[in-house]
């Protein structure tokens, strides 16, 4: 069991203790002693939800705690389950990778609906430039969410207890070892973070393409697959293709 673990054991169990302290002891709000029926139910339930949260609280520490978990991607059904996976992060070394990547998704989420809205007032759903349009569109959005479920996974992967231990162990009798788990530990870093790289890439692509869309008016249909904006989506598509 990993330090972490025992200090949220330690607040979680100390907290529902003094909390039932609180409510039942005399000199305090001994809610017990009252004979109301609805305060009698009160303190029913929560001794119940005590009981609960305690069970299930140490369960969830204990054992959840020691997982390893790789996410594949059905499990993520739409972009605010990465928001969820990513806000329950505990890796403290990616907490500013983590919070500018859930800005990422919150900014995708946004262009994608702009670009949606905007492609309805020039096009209808059946026509084929609408399909060129939401075909990119489509596509930058799978490669932008695989990033995502990539960083989470080598994010999980990556063992934060040895990397500080590392870190201080880079002297001594250790530090050949401590520096292989440095190495190591850099590649898992340098991963998450050309990820985070990519998908800004992909917001500035789609950037792009609102501007493409603003000038509809002055462009012929026929040439929709020129735009320099849908090439370089289409581009990214293709070059990543090759890497899956």
């Amino acid at each position: 069991m990993s330090q972490k673990q025992i200090i949220k054991l330690v607040f979680l169990n100390l907290g529902i203790v003094l909390f039932n302290i609180v409510v039942f002891s005399e000199g305090m709000l001994n809610l017990w002693e009252s004979e109301s029926l609805i305060v009698r139910a009160l303190c029913i339930t929560i001794v119940v939800v005590s009981l609960l949260v305690f069970c299930y609280g140490n369960y969830r520490i204990i054992f959840k705690g020691n997982k390893t978990q790789i996410y594949r991607k059905e499990e993520f059904a739409k972009p605010e389950d990465y928001l969820d996976v990513l806000k329950d992060s505990e890796k403290r070394t990616f907490e500013d990778e983590t919070d500018h990547m859930e800005k990422c998704i919150e900014k995708m989420m946004k262009k994608t609906e702009v670009l949606n809205v905007i492609l309805l007032q020039y096009f209808t759903e059946g026509e084929m430039a609408y399909q060129q349009f939401q075909n990119a569109i489509r596509g930058a959005s799978e490669i932008f969410y695989d990033n995502v479920k990539k960083m989470i996974n080598r994010m999980n992967l990556f063992d934060e207890e040895d990397y500080r231990s590392a870190l201080r162990g880079t002297s001594g009798k250790a530090s050949e070892s401590a520096a292989r788990i440095l190495e190591i530990c850099k590649e898992h870093i340098d991963y998450v973070h050309s990820t985070i790289d990519m998908n800004e890439d992909i917001l500035l692509k789609l950037d792009g393409l609102i501007l493409e869309i603003s000038k509809l008016d002055d462009i012929d249909s026929g040439t929709l697959e020129e735009l320099p904006a849908i090439q370089e989506i289409n581009s990214l598509i293709e070059h990543t293709k090759y890497y899956k």
